[in-house]
């Protein structure tokens, strides 16, 4: 019982160890200026073609 009780608890502090981190970063708790992933703007031309004209793949 001591054995396996021990192995759990090593594993929720491994799964802790890999998931925060990477929680973190996608939340923005980590080099905030280095992940611009918040906003993203697109600034182009849009023009209105029919759809002949428009190349679809196969």
């Amino acid at each position: 019982m001591n054995r396996t009780l021990l192995k759990l608890f090593a594993w929720v502090i491994a799964i802790t160890l890999v998931v925060l981190p990477v929680a973190g970063v996608l939340n923005g708790w980590f080099a905030q200026e280095r992940w611009p992933i918040r906003n993203l703007a697109v600034a182009a031309e849009f023009n209105l073609r029919s759809s002949s004209k428009t190349c679809v793949p196969q």
